[in-house]
């Protein structure tokens, strides 16, 4: 049985690398896996975004974790009205808003929780120093789509995308 061993790490790892390779996300609960299967982001600054999101649940009542994106329009506003459907509510706003929530902290929380409100707030920082005109755009009713996206340096549409439940 040991001696099989590195033989199903192998096919783990190919495993992996192929589903790298199709774009598709590892599941939550492999979390420890996650540099494995992640996408390659093209865009430095959205990496370094992607890396202060690591491991963080934008918290509702169905936490779900930061995705980082590549937009496919010319400005964030175009990329927030691609995600409408007819009739379906939107919010937009600052992208800092978006954030503001989870950033904050209480006497009641744990150290744990406390450490979660910093990182969200140094996420917020990272937001706000590299991308310009960012805004969060909240799109539908009960399972909420939450993009906070803006303009990176390199003129790419980029950004964090979860889903929230509101009921």
């Amino acid at each position: 049985m040991i001696a099989q061993l590195p033989r199903v790490a192998l096919a783990f790892a190919l495993l992996c690398a192929a589903i790298a390779g199709a774009g598709v996300a590892a599941p939550a609960q492999h979390d420890a896996y996650l540099p494995l299967v992640a996408a390659p982001v093209a865009d430095p600054d959205l990496a370094a975004i992607a890396v202060s999101a690591a491991g963080l649940w934008y918290p509702s009542e169905a936490d779900a974790p930061l995705e980082p994106f590549v937009a496919r329009a010319p400005t964030p506003a175009d990329a927030c009205a691609a995600e409408i459907a007819p009739g379906e509510p939107v919010e937009v706003g600052d992208a800092g808003l978006a954030l503001a929530g989870p950033a904050q902290t209480a006497p009641w929380m744990s150290d744990a929780q406390r450490g979660m409100a910093a990182r969200f707030a140094a996420l917020r920082a990272e937001i706000d120093a590299r991308l310009s005109g960012a805004i969060s755009c909240q799109v539908g009713r009960i399972r909420v789509r939450v993009l906070i996206l803006g303009v990176a340096p390199s003129g790419l549409v980029v950004g964090l995308r979860t889903v929230v439940t509101r009921t």
